[in-house]
């Protein structure tokens, strides 16, 4: 028996299990949750998730753990799922607590938001750009770092295996406003039980994050005008599911598996 801990063994094998059972649309993307009560979410954006159902699309690709820059790029999702016109970007937590961890919930959130500003980058498309004398084809935007701190990402197309495989997939997510950003988690999120106080918090949580960071790029902006601040997010891409409390008796995805997860705290 092989024991697995924390998150990324939970990504892992959870991925692992939805492909080979045929239930990654199905049973996730389907089921996704918005952030934001049913009110806020555009029409459009229903016939979006609505598409996925309808319409026969080549399987899913599922991208484990890519990364898109530490230093001074984009950041790196636990899972990437891109599907028709679709792009799901995850982070995985083994719980949330927007009550008494909210260091834990922020990072989370600003972990979504710099894929937001990479898919951002993306849609300005492949820029040339001069180092030591010698031109460099890159994406590049600005974004902020783990730490929730301005900065400018850039990612070189030489040599980053990761953006070559994926840029002409990722592009057009980008440019018609398919990308979308998901919060997973194992277990449900602790302190708040009822389903609309959950998206109330949510709602209001991610509004502060995006509020605080949307001002440093203003004042960056007014400092230096050459310095466009990035188009602010919206809510209706934000999306949260709990593997526990919602998918794992729908799909039993993890029982009898080879591999056991034991779940583990974070706190």
């Amino acid at each position: 028996m092989l024991h697995c801990y924390g998150e990324n063994s939970f990504t892992f094998l959870l991925f692992q299990k939805l492909h080979e059972s045929d239930q990654l649309i199905s049973l996730l993307l389907t089921n996704l949750k918005p952030f934001c009560s049913d009110s806020k979410v555009s029409k459009n954006q229903k016939d979006n998730l609505a598409d996925l159902i309808k319409k026969k699309h080549p399987p899913a690709e599922v991208w484990l753990f890519p990364n898109f820059g530490k230093g001074s790029g984009f950041g790196e999702p636990d899972a990437l799922v891109l599907y028709g016109e679709h792009t799901f970007w995850f982070e995985v937590e083994t719980n949330f607590n927007l009550k008494s961890r909210m260091s834990s919930a922020r990072k989370s959130f600003v972990q979504l938001l710099r894929f937001y500003y990479l898919n951002r980058a993306l849609a300005q498309g492949i820029r040339v750009r001069k180092n030591v004398g010698k031109n460099h084809e890159v994406v590049m935007g600005p974004t902020i770092t783990g730490k929730g701190k301005i900065k400018d990402g850039v990612l070189r197309l030489a040599g980053h295996k990761v953006l070559n495989d994926l840029r002409e997939k990722l592009i057009p997510a980008a440019e018609s406003n398919r990308d979308h950003y998901v919060l997973l988690s194992d277990n449900k999120m602790k302190g708040i039980s009822k389903e609309t106080e959950q998206k109330t918090a949510l709602n209001s949580f991610f509004e502060q994050v995006t509020r605080e960071i949307n001002s440093k790029f203003i004042e960056r902006s007014n400092k230096n005008a050459s310095l466009v601040p990035p188009v602010e997010p919206t809510i209706n891409r934000f999306w949260y599911q709990y593997y526990e409390a919602d998918l794992k008796n729908k799909g039993a995805l993890l029982e009898n598996n080879t591999a056991r997860y034991v779940p583990i705290s974070s706190e």
